[in-house]
Order: C-alpha cells, then structure tokens, then sequence
C-alpha cells in the first residue's frame, strides 16, 4: 500500500502548494 501513501502525500502537498499561492495572490 506504499503506492496509496505516496499519493495521498503527493495531494497534501499539492493542497499545501494551492493554499500557499492563493495566500500569496492575496
């Protein structure tokens, strides 16, 4: 199940990089 892992780091990260470039067009 490392593949599940991965993935659902990859969406963390991908939902860190939307929070912090909306912070930043604010």
């Amino acid at each position: 199940m490392a593949a599940q892992r991965e993935i659902a780091l990859c969406l963390h990260s991908l939902g860190l990089i939307c929070v912090c470039t909306a912070e930043s067009r604010d």
